[in-house]
């Protein structure tokens, strides 16, 4: 027998070892699949571009302690907000930012307003009042604009602005929402004048002629500024030894984060009357004496016979939870 016989015989005999191929058996079931109809309910419901998260149940569960008395807002809506940023105008883009912050605030009283600039020689002048976010709001969905400013430019602007500052009673809470490049020398020497005047009762500002200014005495104000443009951008409005950050809009565009944004701003962290590290709504033992070691629920770790029993009802003898 040749090789090539020999060849054949093998692959016909390798063939019939082969096992033969596994099926699932499926009985037929002609009526067993079904279309359901197509729905479109889902594609009637308006779209909300931005609903955000209800931040007064943590304020009032965890008494999340204010930060900030009055709030005052300044949204560019310059020349310099002309061009576009991921497919809409910068000056649309930092009006949405700012109805997105808005919509967030709690409904807490707070002193302050909101305004935008540049405006004409019409424009207002800053008055002291209440900051009343719905009232803004229905001017964001009417299409209306904010009250302008008679400020030509973002110095002058935080200038006009920090004469109301620095005449509210309380600490107060600046929010410049602009492109990173606005910010130049005149923008943070005007931030620095308000921080001076929010610290220093008095003062003068170098000019050709010395003009003397009044302001507050230690309250300090916090300066916080929304940039719209490359989210990596930072600012030397920035100082470790001040109030306030910068953040990029896109970071807290999202409902969550902007709702986190505002916690920041407005707010710190919750209460603790009595000072002993334990905040309020952990604390089942308020009252504690400062210096002595206490559980993780605000008790005394150890008892004495001149403590007296706690509120939890424990005995004076044993210390921790009951």
């Amino acid at each position: 027998m040749s090789q090539g016989a020999v060849a054949l015989a093998l692959i016909g005999l390798l063939a019939g070892c082969a096992a033969p191929e596994m099926l699932v058996k499926v009985p037929y079931r002609p009526d067993g699949a079904t279309v359901d109809p197509y729905t479109i309910a889902t594609f009637k419901v308006p779209v909300h571009l931005f609903d955000p998260v209800d931040l007064e149940p943590k304020i009032e569960k965890m008494k999340l302690q204010r930060r900030a008395d009055n709030l005052f807002v300044l949204v560019d809506q310059s020349a310099s907000m002309k061009g576009t940023y991921r497919g809409m105008a910068l000056n649309v883009y930092a009006r949405e930012m700012f109805r997105r912050f808005n919509r967030s605030l709690p409904h807490v009283p707070m002193g302050g307003d909101a305004y935008r600039f540049p405006g004409d020689t019409g424009g207002q002048t800053a008055a002291a009042t209440v900051y009343n976010a719905d009232q803004i709001e229905a001017l964001l969905d009417e299409g209306k604009t904010l009250p302008s400013l008679s400020a030509n430019n973002l110095a002058a602007a935080i200038d006009r602005v920090a004469d109301v500052m620095v005449n509210t009673p309380g600490r107060s809470a600046l929010l410049l929402i602009s492109r990173w490049e606005t910010v130049d020398r005149p923008v943070l020497e005007a931030v620095s004048r308000l921080r001076q005047r929010s610290k220093s009762a008095t003062g003068f500002t170098v000019q050709p002629g010395a003009v003397r200014w009044t302001g507050m005495q230690d309250v300090g104000a916090c300066i916080y500024m929304m940039g719209v443009g490359n989210t990596m951008s930072r600012l030397p409005i920035d100082q470790p030894e001040s109030c306030g950050f910068s953040i990029a809009a896109d970071l807290v565009a999202q409902p969550r984060d902007m709702t986190h944004y505002v916690e920041r701003l407005l707010f710190t962290g919750p209460a603790d009357t009595d000072g002993d590290g334990i905040p309020d709504y952990l604390d089942r033992c308020p009252g504690s004496a400062p210096g002595r070691l206490m559980t993780f629920d605000g008790c005394y770790r150890f008892l004495s016979d001149a403590d007296g029993a706690q509120t939890t009802g424990m005995a004076p003898e044993r210390g921790g939870r009951p």
